[in-house]
């Protein structure tokens, strides 16, 4: 199959061909392309390519990443959940779509939502078990290589959604939680091969001890890299996080931007 170098103004492929396919090479991607060809005019019975229709698909590389967080709900109204916004899983879809990915976006009720990119498909959710659900169905398809993961889902839910709203007079009200379904585990469960970046949110603690949990949690649920963070240097305007990998490396990024650089140019380093 020819390959079409976009440094080079025009580039020939062998003998008759009228209409076909060629490897386009995009940001050190290599994918297919449709397009028209003509002028079988040179002695050399070569054909030129003169314009390039729209991508056919890619030879790689399909993710899914996930943003936001769930919702356990207590009666129909009421729920538990957290304070993530999604906005840093948003920019992680947006720039992976950016360098030539098929994203499946998988996010929370209200989580931010990256710009609109004919390469992002979106999925809602809103509860941890419709998490696994939607993985299941999924991660039955192995073109998808990667799952970067930053959604963050509850741990605990609820033993019992009452069917109607809790009255408000009510004096007092006890809850029973059990451990919610561990969409990370079943990730490893469904698909050892693939790539995945998990997340780890602390508190009170050190940058040293951080790194250490984040190690601890690369054996634990198995991942490929974990992006770790404190929740007192994670903000709208400012985010500090470490993306430790299973090689050893550590990486400090400054900046929602800069993070979802950093985690991009690690699938691209390991797809």
């Amino acid at each position: 199959m020819p390959i079409y170098d976009p440094d080079i103004p025009s580039c020939s492929v062998p003998y008759t061909c009228f209409r076909g396919i060629v490897l386009l090479k995009v940001s050190h991607m290599y994918r297919y392309v449709s397009f028209f060809l003509f002028d079988k005019s040179d002695k050399q019975d070569t054909i030129r390519i003169i314009c390039f229709n729209q991508f056919k698909g890619m030879l790689i590389m399909k993710i899914v990443v996930t943003s936001g967080a769930t919702r356990e709900f207590i009666d129909r109204v009421r729920f538990i959940s957290n304070t993530s916004t999604g906005r840093l899983g948003s920019l992680i879809a947006s720039s992976a779509a950016d360098n030539g990915f098929s994203v499946v976006y998988v996010h929370g009720a209200g989580a931010a939502l990256p710009p609109v990119h004919e390469r992002i498909t979106s999925r809602s959710i809103v509860s941890a078990q419709d998490l696994t659900a939607v993985f299941r169905g999924l991660l039955v398809d192995k073109d998808i290589k990667a799952v970067v993961h930053p959604m963050a889902v509850s741990d605990f839910t609820p033993a019992e959604q009452k069917p109607d709203k809790i009255p408000s007079g009510t004096e007092k009200l006890e809850l029973t939680l059990v451990p919610a379904p561990r969409a990370v585990n079943l990730i490893r469960e469904m698909r050892p091969d693939i790539v995945l970046v998990s997340f780890k949110l602390e508190t009170g603690i050190g940058h040293e001890e951080l790194i250490s949990r984040a190690q601890q949690s690369l054996e634990r649920t198995g991942s490929s890299a974990v992006v770790a963070n404190l929740l007192e240097h994670t903000g709208p305007d400012s985010h500090t996080a470490f993306l430790v990998c299973s090689d050893g490396t550590v990486t400090r990024s400054e900046g929602k931007e800069h993070i979802a650089a950093d985690i991009i140019s690690f699938l691209r380093s390991r797809l």
